[in-house]
């Protein structure tokens, strides 16, 4: 394994520079955009446990794009084995009151999986695309090694897996709700909670999971790069989460331990580290009833900075299993830099459910 190297991609600060980074590495968690950023007009309240990005112990930034106004609160503590200043978040943290958007298709949002006989958000069709295809969703990944040029690195967000283009391109998805266009793999990273009782950034029936893992793509049928896929069309990019268990849960997941193995190189923000040519990712195990897959789709966004509004989202409904002690070590990553007098742990990263606006939720079965 590779030792950890510091990157300029990614910046704990939501200002304008934390929106810029290179075509190749574009990602849900940062996506240029060129122009206005299309932002949507929400109000965000705190609901239960559930947070936007601001609990996970970020500094206020300098320079705000969205609300100029953000306040952040953070309680701290001395180590007395370190001279940095340890940060953890609380119940007591303050949120952004209003971060200015415009737009009415944001995610995540919360699924209503009760259906009525009319004025449903929710309808049944069968496995089928719209375009005239009636090819079912076709999601099957390639074995990936890291021979293949795999990195993984800490954003200040969480940890992301950037798959390179060359392997995406040999195993797209399509069918179903994207017709038959393809989308290609971008990245693998996951939103979690301070405990079990949140951490999802979806939510089925009010329910919060521990864990949701997004696999980015963007669509290579239409569009040249995952830059231009995600400036402002609607179908430029298509998220597929999945939702975490580990409610009684004695399994571990095989990918997350792959993941948890390589932590300590990426332990704080901008360090990035090469996947071991020896280990084998099998990311086919993410998707759980891979071959007759039941699933929510919806039109919606992305869920951090800029929050563009060009993802088809695919929202599997069963599960996978993890164990709870696998989650708690993803909690100790850092949102700072190594060289911060300050280390912050990054406990939770998910954003609140929004505003469904009549959107349709669509369920595959």
């Amino acid at each position: 394994m590779s030792s950890t190297s510091s990157s300029d991609e990614s910046e704990s600060k939501w200002s304008n520079e934390s929106l810029s980074t290179e075509t190749t590495g574009v990602t849900e968690n940062q996506l240029t955009m060129s122009g206005n950023v299309p932002v949507p007009s929400i109000d965000v309240q705190q609901r239960g446990r559930r947070r936007t990005w601001s609990s996970i112990g970020m500094e206020q930034p300098n320079e705000n794009p969205y609300n100029s106004q953000v306040n952040f609160s953070q309680t701290s503590a001395n180590n007395s084995n370190n001279n940095k200043k340890f940060n953890k978040t609380t119940n007591s943290l303050k949120m952004p009151e209003k971060i200015p958007v415009t737009g009415l298709r944001q995610s995540p949002i919360d699924i209503q999986s009760s259906s009525t006989e009319s004025g449903s958000n929710r309808t049944k069709r069968s496995l089928t695309g719209d375009d005239g295809s009636n090819a079912p969703l076709t999601i099957d990944y390639s074995a990936i090694t890291g021979s293949a040029g795999l990195t993984l690195e800490n954003t200040g967000h969480g940890w992301k897996l950037n798959i390179p283009d060359e392997i995406a391109a040999q195993c797209p998805i399509t069918g179903g709700p994207l017709g038959s266009d393809q989308y290609r793999l971008l990245q693998i990273h996951c939103h979690w909670g301070r405990d079990a009782s949140c951490g999802s950034e979806h939510t089925i029936d009010g329910k919060s999971f521990p864990c949701e893992v997004h696999l980015v793509h963007w669509n290579s049928t239409k569009y040249a790069n995952p830059s231009e896929a995600m400036e402002c069309y609607a179908d430029g990019l298509s998220v597929i989460g999945v939702f975490i268990n580990t409610e009684n849960s004695d399994t571990d997941c095989e990918f997350m331990d792959l993941i948890i193995k390589m932590l300590p190189n990426i332990q704080f923000k901008g360090q990035s580290t090469s996947v071991d040519d020896s280990i084998e990712l099998d990311i086919n195990s993410l998707i759980p009833l891979r071959e007759a897959p039941k699933f929510w789709n919806y039109e919606g966004s992305l869920t951090t900075p800029p929050f563009s509004e060009s993802v088809i989202w695919i929202v599997m409904e069963q599960p996978i299993e993890a164990k709870d002690e696998q989650l708690s070590k993803f909690r100790q990553m850092n949102t700072n830099g190594p060289s911060s007098d300050e280390v912050t742990m990054l406990q939770e990263n998910f954003r609140e459910v929004q505003s469904l606006n009549n959107r349709e939720i669509v369920y595959f079965n």
